[in-house]
């Protein structure tokens, strides 16, 4: 008897600490207070704001990156899952068509397209963030337009003559973004 008495009493408690942890959590709605959001920095951008949006820009600029040598060395004969787990993913670069969804082709473009749209944020709204000198517009827009450059790259990496869409910023609700040449795209 003793002993289901403390089992009731130690569930009961336990009920109490969940429900009162519960009652605590009314609205899941918390701003990140360590991120900028991103109408707060399209609409009054500063200094800090730009500093963390360009540090999740150099960080966009490395996600993916080991899927992306992992299928351009196995591309090119120079990498191999040898983890036992390999999809015959490695078949569509040898023998074609390399489909614009497939596993080759449309996977290395998301990180690489979302980085884009950030930067493409990030220069419109920098100039107008009025506690930047001079210098450090130009640094800021440097930094920018030299990731954009280099996400594109590693887009075009993966298509060459196929192409790439270069209009990034149409809405959702618009039709796709034409594909442009090669040269296009450098």
């Amino acid at each position: 008897m003793r002993a289901s008495f403390r089992y009731s009493v130690s569930r009961a408690a336990i009920a109490v600490v969940l429900l009162g942890a519960l009652s605590a959590c009314g609205d899941f709605n918390v701003t990140d207070p360590n991120n900028a959001q991103l109408d707060d920095f399209v609409n009054n951008p500063n200094k800090q704001k730009a500093a963390a949006v360009a540090t999740g820009i150099f960080s966009g600029a490395r996600t993916g990156i080991q899927t992306y040598i992992w299928r351009l060395g196995s591309m090119g004969r120079e990498g191999a899952n040898l983890a036992g787990n390999n999809q015959p993913d490695f078949i569509e670069p040898f023998f074609g068509p390399v489909a614009p969804g497939g596993s080759f082709g449309g996977t290395l473009w998301l990180d690489r397209y979302a980085n884009i749209r950030t930067i493409n944020t990030y220069l419109d709204a920098i100039p107008r963030a009025p506690d930047l000198s001079a210098s450090e517009l130009a640094a800021s827009i440097g930094m920018g337009q030299t990731l954009k450059a280099l996400a594109f790259w590693y887009l075009i990496q993966t298509r060459a003559s196929y192409g790439a869409p270069v209009d990034v910023d149409r809405p959702v609700t618009a039709a796709p973004a034409p594909f442009v040449s090669e040269d296009s795209v450098y």
